[in-house]
């Protein structure tokens, strides 16, 4: 439970230096009936998908440790309405999430973007390292650091 609350003034905190206070709306705006029915269906198709599953005693825990806060400061409000938000399906795509609902979280949306553009996979540093792992040998130890990053750059953006 300490890992959360930490996490959750992590988010408020950048929200809070991110975003100024007076830029964005503090009260989510009103939500439409398809909107409502949407989340509705979403909500019980999770429900459905995840019985039987190993997956369903930790959706039930997430469910339980949802928080409610007493602060009236708008990230706090944002976090507040984000953590009583069903949870997303397994299966389901949290980029056209975030596009469904930017309207109620928009500060947390643009915090969204930017961590979930960050690359899974280490591929390309690793590509990197072992293309200068053959540049720099014994025939070309003499390299200054300039010509090692040229010839690199030069070969990741040639190819």
């Amino acid at each position: 439970m300490g890992n959360v609350k930490t996490i959750e003034e992590r988010l408020i905190n950048l929200m809070r230096s991110k975003y100024s206070e007076e830029g964005l709306p503090e009260s989510p705006p009103s939500e439409s009936a398809d909107s409502q029915r949407e989340r509705k269906d979403l909500s019980e198709n999770v429900q459905e998908k995840n019985k039987g599953s190993l997956w369903k005693i930790f959706d039930e825990r997430a469910e339980k440790k949802k928080t409610s806060y007493t602060t009236c400061s708008g990230p706090h409000i944002e976090m507040r309405r984000y953590l009583e938000e069903p949870l997303l399906p397994r299966e389901g795509d949290p980029l056209k999430w975030w596009k469904m609902h930017s309207a109620l979280f928009p500060k947390l949306q643009g915090l969204a973007k930017m961590l979930l553009s960050i690359p899974a996979t280490s591929v390309p540093a690793e590509r990197l390292f072992s293309k200068a792992g053959e540049l720099v040998s014994q025939r070309r130890s003499a390299l200054s650091d300039g010509n090692i990053n040229m010839i690199l750059f030069l070969n990741k953006n040639i190819n």
